[in-house]
């Protein structure tokens, strides 16, 4: 199961008509460096509101598994840049005998019996609030770093 959450900017011809004065290539790294930083704030959030779940009696941890990544093909597909935000390991039980002792907060296969729960255990998200509870910080500062690095490069021509 997967919730996309996308921004969609209309009325910005200030910024779009700077940012055509840049090559493509330009455009591109300061659109995958903006997304980044959103990006970053909702995993943040992510790994404070994991953090509150987390059983400390237990070597994992799953927030510590929180990662930022970027998501080309998506990206690609929805003609521009994406990231997606997702616990390192994935959601498969490793098989007998294979551990994912390399990563840092331990194998934890299991997070999303944790985020939408099973017929046995209730879901006590983590992940999807993280979105709500962040998304304003999160368009700040795409917005500020998307503006930060457009003035940066136009001042360089």
């Amino acid at each position: 199961m997967s919730d996309n959450f996308q921004v969609r900017i209309d009325g910005l011809d200030v910024i779009i008509d700077r940012m055509a004065l840049l090559s493509t290539a330009v455009q591109r790294r300061i659109a995958r460096r903006a997304v980044r930083a959103g990006a970053n704030q909702i995993a943040r959030q992510a790994r404070l509101n994991a953090k509150a779940l987390d059983d400390p009696d237990t070597p994992e941890a799953i927030y510590k598994n929180i990662t930022v990544r970027t998501a080309s093909r998506l990206g690609r597909k929805a003609g521009g840049v994406a990231d997606r935000i997702g616990v390192m390991g994935g959601g498969v039980k490793p098989t007998k005998g294979l551990v994912n002792s390399a990563l840092r907060g331990g194998d934890t296969w299991y997070w999303w019996h944790v985020e939408l729960g099973t017929s046995r255990r209730t879901a006590t998200p983590f992940m999807r609030p993280a979105v709500a509870q962040s998304a304003n910080a999160a368009f700040n500062a795409t917005a500020d770093t998307m503006q930060r690095l457009i003035n940066d490069e136009v001042a360089k021509l």
